[in-house]
């Protein structure tokens, strides 16, 4: 949904519930037809909880890619957050010359 929509995650969303409202509707009228027309067959309850249980299960598999797309999404944000903490860090460092090269010259310093 969110590469049709533009990666609009926010769209894809107001897509997905309007598609599972319209679906329940659609799945409530089944229900009530197949009850009024085969009475002694299909209970009306019966077939309202089969009829919600249907849609609920097209509707968490049609989620699932755009909750895998959030998370994704979060995990870009996550990182370019720590990548930028990081690198804020490392610039706020000041390095100092004092004259020592390294460990050896130290000890050179020291004997001195």
């Amino acid at each position: 949904c969110a590469e049709e929509m533009g990666g609009n995650l926010n769209l894809c969303s107001a897509y997905t519930h309007v598609m599972a409202d319209t679906m329940r509707t659609f799945a409530v009228i089944l229900a009530c037809l197949a009850a009024l027309m085969m009475p002694d067959a299909i209970d009306a309850r019966t077939a309202d909880a089969v009829a919600a249980l249907v849609v609920s299960i097209i509707i968490i598999v049609s989620v699932v890619p755009l909750i895998t797309k959030i998370i994704g999404y979060q995990r870009e944000e996550i990182a370019a957050e720590i990548e930028e903490d990081r690198m804020g860090s490392l610039s706020s460092l000041e390095f100092v010359d004092d004259g020592i090269d390294g460990p050896s010259n130290m000890i050179e310093m020291q004997l001195n």
